[in-house]
């Protein structure tokens, strides 16, 4: 047992794939869809919302600085038993399918700042969304959502790219009295494919 401990001890201190990256390194970018876009299918509909800010203009160096958290989807596929257990022999497990794309969501958890990012641009992204639909001609209201990790040493260590996204639900929220905890508010977005950086 000494060695199992000596070489996992020996490994986690020495070989630079087994370090530990800090788990705050990490980015979020939105692009693809503008305050202009979700402005003309609102105004089309008569609509009073109105996209008063983007998320560029709360963006540095590719990051949108008031996402608190993204929650990256699971992947999972289906399995099923076929068969009759005859004999003694037991059924056979079968994969049927990969979950599809809609039973997944990146959240992204935006805080409330002056400029509030979900009040002026998520909700009526998601209205317009409601309005137009997916499959109408005219201005796109798909995104690309780029999610990178960073190692201790500031090198991307992994990343994902979610390409179409579209934000379903823009989270309600409670206004009171308690100032212990700032506001912060869950954007889920469904995609249709995504890939690995």
């Amino acid at each position: 047992m000494s060695i199992q401990i000596n070489d996992f001890l020996n490994s986690f201190s020495t070989e630079a794939k087994f370090c530990l990256s800090l788990p705050v390194f990490w980015t979020v970018s939105i692009d693809g869809v503008d305050a202009g876009a979700i402005n003309s299918v609102l105004s089309w509909a008569g609509e009073p919302w109105k996209a008063t800010i983007s998320p560029s203009e709360m963006t540095k160096n590719g990051n949108i600085l008031v996402a608190q958290s993204v929650t990256i989807p699971s992947e999972s596929i289906n399995v099923e038993s076929i068969g009759e257990g005859n004999g003694g022999f037991m059924p056979s497990n079968v994969v049927v399918k990969r979950d599809p794309f809609l039973n997944k969501q990146v959240n992204i958890k935006i805080l409330e700042t002056n400029s509030d990012l979900e009040h002026g641009f998520m909700r009526p992204w998601v209205m317009a969304l409601g309005i137009k639909g997916l499959v109408s001609q005219g201005v796109s209201l798909k995104s690309t959502i780029t999610v990178k990790q960073y190692n201790n040493r500031g090198q991307l260590r992994k990343g994902y790219v979610f390409y179409n996204a579209i934000p379903i639900t823009s989270e309600g929220f409670s206004v009171d009295y308690d100032n212990s905890d700032f506001i912060k508010k869950d954007i889920a977005f469904v995609f249709q494919r995504y890939k690995q950086l």
